[in-house]
């Protein structure tokens, strides 16, 4: 490319016959650094390498197996475990060396440990070197009012503080409305807090009242502390999920909140309960209805866990619980534990589940 030569003889001429002022100078001598810039961009253009060529033929993709490290690895392609620095600069889809999974794919290369091409072995010459899909994500449940769910506990939680009026002329509230309240005994409350609102139901007993189970804790919402005066405060209602009343108690909100994506497991055989009942107050029980069940964590019940809910007409439902093939009438998951009880969701009904029904472990059914 002569634009260069061909600038300077252009403008040795002109100056020749004096007919370049200072200005027009200074606009020759920008022309020329760009064209020069041009020239040289051009010129790498056309010598620089068609990306992945150096890698072409002289390295390989390796899929990441459980129990791998980079200093393993190192160790196993590169014959020494202090390379695993140089390898992991080489891999920059990996954010952190030190937590590799199953799946992630790693390029060795020659250039990833300073050796010739030859020296690392081939994709067919060890496990792992071909390249896999990763491993399908874990089979799950997407309930997004698992934050909305109540349980039943033997001891009634403590309070710590109390809705004690509502805007005038106001006997219930809904979201975005304000409620006062003052803090219970030993209770802290201070602006900015979040706390759930809930209520305490009448305690649950079953075998015909003779045994306690609990009280129901029946969750209305979350409110936010907007002010304190005082031995009282204002709050807004962030969230409802049902009506909210005077007398109604808070609690701290959780920091971690519940996930609404459910990881399904599965429960441990021989575990049978039945349904306490429901979570709301309704006649009969179908598909979506929250439910307790009394059976929890001391029983060896886990959130995500399934059940079969059992026709109790079927001989009395003593075949759903081991003799013979279960009547099923519809299936539960589980979304809360406590100690002695769960709170569980029914995801299927072949018909109204009466109160009281059996349900057993997936596994007891086989």
């Amino acid at each position: 490319m002569n634009n260069h030569r061909d600038m300077i003889t252009a403008a040795g001429r002109l100056t020749a016959r004096g007919a370049l002022s200072s200005w027009q100078w200074i606009g020759v001598f920008w022309a020329m650094v760009l064209m020069g810039g041009f020239a040289v961009t051009a010129a790498g253009q056309g010598t620089a390498p068609a990306v992945g060529e150096e890698e072409r033929g002289s390295g390989f993709d390796y899929v990441v197996e459980r129990g791998d490290t980079f200093w393993d690895l190192s160790q196993r392609f590169g014959g020494s475990p202090y390379q695993w620095p140089q390898m992991w600069t080489h891999n920059n889809q990996i954010p952190n060396p030190h937590r590799i999974f199953p799946g992630d794919r790693i390029r060795f290369a020659p250039r990833s440990f300073g050796l010739p091409p030859e020296s690392l072995p081939g994709p067919s010459s060890s496990r792992g070197m071909e390249f896999r899909n990763p491993p399908a994500p874990p089979a799950s449940y997407y309930y997004p009012g698992i934050e909305t769910v109540g349980f039943i506990r033997r001891e009634q939680v403590a309070p710590a503080a109390i809705i004690s009026s509502l805007p005038e002329d106001h006997t219930i509230a809904g979201q975005w409305e304000t409620a006062w309240g003052r803090p219970a005994e030993g209770g802290i409350v201070m602006p900015g807090q979040q706390f759930v609102v809930y209520r305490v139901l009448e305690p649950v007993t079953e075998a015909s009242g003779k045994k306690f189970v609990g009280y129901p804790h029946y969750l209305l919402g979350v409110v936010e502390i907007a002010a304190v005066s005082g031995g009282s405060f204002r709050a807004e209602i962030v969230h409802s999920y049902r009506e909210m009343r005077v007398g109604d108690k808070l609690m701290p909100r959780p920091v971690r909140r519940p996930d609404a994506d459910i990881l399904l497991a599965e429960a441990p055989a021989g575990i049978a309960g039945r349904i306490l009942r429901p979570e709301e107050d309704v006649v009969l029980l179908s598909d979506q209805s929250v439910v307790f069940i009394n059976r929890g964590r001391s029983d060896g019940v886990a959130v995500g866990q399934r059940y079969t809910i059992c026709d109790p007409g079927s001989a009395g439902g003593s075949a759903c619980l081991g003799s013979g093939e279960p009547a099923a009438i519809g299936s539960l998951l589980v979304l809360r534990v406590e100690d002695e009880t769960a709170t569980a969701l029914v995801t299927a009904s072949a018909r109204e589940i009466p109160f009281g029904a059996s349900v057993i472990s997936a596994a007891s059914d086989q």
